[in-house]
């Protein structure tokens, strides 16, 4: 049962890795409305979330998003292709990212020297690279799980050295994770009081605030529900 498990885990990745976010030309040319920008959005995601489609984007939170200045206020009611692309950028950023830090980043988009293609392109091929890279790198950890499975020849050890690796390749993903996101966090906490007006700051950790909230009572109801 356990080499299955690895055997779909690495098909898995192998499919993950190949990842690739629309191109701007192929982002809707014509504005959407609320629900059909939800769809489109979790469309394009769900191969990077799996079953937490969900999960990617709700209404709630691209409102929330509009009430922190994230984003500019849909044109009677509809969104256009770079609420679109900005849209993708954030549901991708939105677990490692706060709401302020990410609205930091999309202010310091006036010093990049092109337009909102280029921006969306630069950010489609970062996204791109650094999943591919992830990925090859977990195929390559999995696929030395699964020889030395294969070489085990007591079944005791073998289920034991199985989850033991497996835990180990998690941890190190969560602790890389967590890590990047505290390098991340503190270059631009030593910005972003220069880039938000104190306003804009207050407004936004206010709507972090409730945010967080509404995703810790998501959370408590998956646990009730295991």
């Amino acid at each position: 049962m356990e080499n299955e498990k690895l055997i779909q885990l690495i098909e898995t990745i192998q499919k993950r890795k190949e990842f690739k976010l629309p191109d701007y030309s192929e982002l809707p040319r014509i504005p959407l409305y609320m629900e059909q920008v939800t769809n489109y959005i979790k469309d394009c995601l769900g191969p990077v979330y799996s079953n937490q489609s969900n999960q990617i984007i709700t209404h709630y939170m691209v409102n929330n998003y509009v009430k922190a200045k994230i984003i500019e206020p849909p044109k009677d009611k509809k969104y256009d292709i770079n609420h679109i692309g900005y849209l993708i950028c954030i549901s991708l950023l939105k677990n490692s990212a706060n709401l302020r830090n990410i609205a930091a980043l999309i202010d310091m988009d006036k010093y990049f020297p092109g337009d909102e293609e280029a921006l969306y392109s630069l950010f489609k091929e970062i996204q791109e690279n650094e999943m591919k890279e992830e990925f090859e790198m977990v195929e390559k950890r999995l696929s030395y799980i699964r020889r030395k499975y294969e070489s085990t020849v007591n079944e005791d050890e073998k289920e034991k050295g199985f989850y033991a690796r497996l835990a180990n390749l998690i941890l190190r993903l969560y602790v890389k994770s967590e890590v990047s996101k505290a390098i991340a966090d503190s270059i631009m906490d030593s910005v972003v009081q220069e880039m938000l007006p104190s306003a804009v700051l207050k407004e936004n950790n206010a709507v972090e605030k409730k945010f967080e909230e509404q995703k810790m009572k998501e959370e408590a109801k998956k646990l009730k529900s295991r």
